[in-house]
């Protein structure tokens, strides 16, 4: 049964707001101002010190909520993931600091975090591994692991060069490096194309460099502008983060069940 007091509407109501300005701004130009979280990270903290002053939160709880976006952190750091990730999901921890349904528990920010990895699964894998999977036998013939070639179809998309080109904000994952015999940096010289494969990219990587590349590549010779490659946008998490929050009331629970049954059959 879900049962929210007004502080908790309020910060749930923040959570939607803060994630609908922030996912319209990473789809359309993929990044976001980071001057965005500092109002919801305060009033979430507000939020939660109210609660804990006046009882209705365990501060040990908040901590183990605060685990999510730790974890995001670490890959943060490791440059693969934004840190907007992280700080979305700080806001979303102190903001939404308990389950909405009494029979509950599982922090908040652990249960979003899962449904935003669902709906990554759901939305965006399956369709995209159904979409690319006449390129399989391609990609596992250029990429040899069966493995990194089910990353590559399952998380990016297949086109040419000259439809890559026209493109914004994407990074390729498999793609033709033209080596000179004299030059790595002359394409005029004579050389060899070989293919790189990989199964993500640093964020702070230059989308523009690769096209450069490629351009020269092109007006040498060296490779074909109807060559496919296999590029990725990466994954909008802040969007779907927004699908997450926006479920969170009506299927946490339902889920937490889930995971429950599945542990007890399991172990």
């Amino acid at each position: 049964m879900i049962a929210i007091d007004n502080i908790d509407y309020i910060g749930y109501a923040a959570s939607l707001a803060m994630l609908s300005v922030a996912s319209y701004m990473d789809i359309k130009s993929r990044e976001i101002d980071p001057r965005l979280w500092i109002p919801f990270i305060v009033i979430g903290i507000v939020i939660s010190a109210v609660k804990i002053y006046f009882g209705e939160l365990d501060a040990i709880y908040l901590a183990i909520n605060l685990l999510a976006p730790l974890m995001i952190a670490i890959l943060a750091f490791q440059g693969l993931i934004g840190f907007a990730d992280f700080f979305a999901l700080l806001a979303i921890s102190l903001l939404i600091t308990e389950p909405f349904s009494r029979d509950a528990l599982i922090p908040p920010s652990i249960m979003i975090l899962l449904i935003s990895n669902l709906s990554i699964v759901f939305g965006s894998m399956i369709p995209l591994t159904i979409i690319n999977l006449r390129h399989y036998s391609m990609v596992r013939r250029i990429c040899g692991s069966g493995l990194r070639s089910f990353i590559i179809i399952s998380t990016s998309r297949i086109m040419s060069i000259e439809k890559y080109l026209s493109k914004k904000h994407y990074f390729p994952l498999m793609y033709p490096i033209y080596t000179s015999k004299s030059n790595p940096d002359d394409t005029a010289s004579g050389g060899s194309v070989s293919w790189e494969c990989r199964t993500s990219f640093l964020i702070d990587e230059e989308p523009e460099e690769y096209k450069k590349e490629f351009e020269s590549m092109i007006k040498s010779g060296a490779i074909d502008s109807n060559t496919l490659i296999a590029v990725s946008w990466g994954i909008p998490f802040i969007a779907f983060m927004l699908i997450s929050v926006a479920l969170y009331p009506l299927i946490g629970e339902a889920l937490e069940q889930g995971l429950k049954a599945f542990l007890t059959l399991m172990f």
